[in-house]
């Protein structure tokens, strides 16, 4: 949702979450940095990592393993997935994952 200031962005997010209060489902927030300006997926990459679990210290195929065992839960062919997150997220995947091949269209 976007849209000039004052015009009632924040007041229909919070009339949104009252209206699904009793209905199950997951919250997410996410806000933007003025330490991360560079990065519009800053947020999302970052409550990835947190989800998978990594660590500093963490080796590119620990990393994987973490995210993989993440999608698993979140998708049908976590296989397919894992490469395009992996990019975004700068672990090399080692050809372990091939890109998909399919057309930009």
């Amino acid at each position: 949702m976007s849209g000039e200031p004052g015009i009632g962005k924040s007041r229909i997010a919070v009339a949104l979450h009252e209206r699904l209060r009793n209905e199950e489902c997951v919250s997410l927030r996410y806000h933007g940095s003025p330490y991360h300006t560079n990065s519009a997926l800053f947020p999302v990459l970052d409550q990835l990592r947190r989800a998978a679990g990594f660590a500093h210290h963490d080796a590119p195929e620990v990393k994987l393993g973490k995210l993989q065992a993440l999608l698993v839960l979140a998708v049908t062919d976590p296989t397919s997935a894992i490469p395009l997150i992996a990019e975004h997220l700068a672990i090399p995947t080692g050809g372990r994952y091939p890109a998909p091949v399919d057309a930009p269209e």
